[in-house]
């Protein structure tokens, strides 16, 4: 089945005042961005075109907006709104010197039909992050004279971009003025692609799908944009919206100063669900198991579940981050993993942490982590979901023994029974060269940049061929050559 959607080209008079919709800004956008050189680079297009008598109008793109069969005026912008914020921006500034255009007034509010009451704001930001909403709410507010237009560093970019409008039609006489504002509500021109579905979730991938399509200017929508939005409306049912908006802001800046996105955070999030459920949803994306699957979390779960789970994970993860930039001889371990450089190596890892809350015992978990990835490179990814499943449930010394019995191969009966680790050194060749570096003389503070040359590549200094049989004293020879005894 195609996508519903509809294209017509809109003056920005009739984008504005051609029905009662409102725009709606949802709030898993970004805040908005918009500096003043951006604003002087619209604000002198629209001025050469209004200049130039061979020019019949000005073009301002396209927008993506959704709408659904259950509340049908509210269009909900899934791209445009750096556009539309600028524009209701630039036509309340018009508005100080042309008080009274009722056009400009109808572009920036809804009025009752009989009252001429002000009711709502066209353009509505939902963004909670850098308190977008309060912000356009006082730029519309403004009495917009001299005094208010005295703009410092500190104030926000809302204020800051309507008052760069101010002062540049100031410069202009009060005819060009008003010729000016009936250009821009007549003559402005900009193409609306909405979508429609049969509630606002539809009408919103269908939206997406579209955006992603024909978008060549500003950045897709991440994941936790997304999850951050059916988050803000779980809040909201529960009448737990402000505590959400903080509890969200603070997450976005704890990810930001351990050096992770809260993409990963939910990531990690997916394996824990999917290991609980001995589910293995192969070439999903986190995306697709969040909003399709029948157990995501927000299928399953109350907000406080969610939220709790999501911190949770943020614990682990700067568990994890803190024993690699502080390690000590109980994780140096942990520091070969993170050397290997496999992104589901270190989510196993850290889901232990999850689970565990501590690292007591993490030593042990570590050194038979280690060797049960060697089974993997092997053996694929249905021992991985294995291993999962058993960390989850608390149960993974089990699943070592289990993966040993049902592998044994006089190969890996060696590697996994042997506490030697020149042996796993050895093995691990084929994974990777991580413990290599980790053996030279620096175990605990390894600086991959000046160490990364200094690997020792066991295949090449001794000549093993896989085919053949294991020369232990060979390698044991070599080896305490170039590394001190563990």
């Amino acid at each position: 089945m195609g996508l519903e959607l509809k294209a017509e080209e809109k003056s920005i008079l009739s984008l504005f005042t051609g029905d009662k919709n409102q725009y709606v800004i949802p709030p898993y956008q970004r805040p908005y961005s918009w500096t003043e050189e951006q604003c002087r680079e619209l604000f002198e297009d629209l001025e050469r075109a209004f200049e130039d008598e061979q020019v019949s109008g000005y073009f301002l793109g396209n927008i993506v907006i959704a709408s659904s069969l259950e509340d049908k005026n509210r269009l909900e912008v899934i791209d445009g709104q750096q556009r539309l914020t600028t524009l209701t921006l630039l036509i309340k500034a018009l508005l100080f010197f042309d008080k009274n255009n009722k056009r400009l007034k109808n572009s920036i509010w809804e009025f009752d039909d009989r009252t001429d009451k002000q009711l709502a704001q066209k353009l509505k930001t939902m963004v909670f992050q850098d308190r977008d909403s309060q912000f356009l709410k006082d730029s519309l507010e403004l009495e917009l004279d001299s005094d208010d237009c005295k703009v410092s560093k500190e104030d926000n970019q809302f204020k800051k971009n309507i008052c760069y409008f101010f002062n540049r039609l100031g410069d202009l006489e009060i005819k060009t003025l008003y010729k000016f504002a009936d250009f821009l509500l007549y003559d402005v021109s900009i193409l609306p692609i909405q979508t429609q579905g049969a509630d606002k979730s539809i009408a919103r991938e269908n939206a997406i799908k579209i955006f992603e399509t024909i978008n060549n200017r500003g950045i897709s929508l991440s994941d936790s944009d997304i999850f951050k939005a059916k988050l803000f409306s779980m809040a909201l049912s529960k009448n737990k919206s402000d505590e959400f908006i903080k509890k969200w802001n603070l997450l976005y800046k704890q990810c930001i100063t351990i050096g992770y996105n809260i993409d990963y955070i939910f990531e990690i999030y997916m394996y824990i669900i999917k290991a609980q459920n001995k589910a293995e949803y192969k070439n999903i994306g986190i995306r697709d198991f969040f909003t399709k699957q029948k157990d995501s979390p927000f299928e399953n779960k109350e907000y406080d579940e969610i939220i709790d789970d999501i911190f949770k994970i943020y614990k682990a993860v700067k568990i994890y981050k803190d024993i690699i930039h502080n390690p000590n001889k109980q994780t140096k371990w942990i520091q070969i993993i993170d050397l290997i450089e496999n992104k589901k190596i270190t989510i196993g890892l850290i889901i232990y942490l999850y689970i565990n809350d501590d690292i007591l015992n993490i030593e042990s978990f570590s050194k038979n982590y280690i060797r049960f990835f060697y089974n993997y490179a092997m053996y694929g990814d249905f021992l991985y979901t294995k291993l999962l499943y058993s960390i989850v449930n608390k149960n993974e010394q089990n699943t070592f023994k289990e993966i040993n019995k049902d592998y044994k191969s006089q190969e890996l009966f060696l590697f996994y029974q042997s506490d030697d680790m020149y042996a796993l050194n050895f093995y691990l060749k084929n994974t990777t060269n991580a413990l290599s570096m980790y053996s030279l003389k620096d175990k605990i503070n390894i600086d991959k940049k000046i160490n990364i040359d200094k690997k020792i590549n066991i295949d090449k200094k001794i000549n093993i061929d896989k085919k053949t049989n294991i020369d232990k004293k060979k390698i044991s020879k070599f080896l305490e050559e170039n590394i001190n005894d563990y």
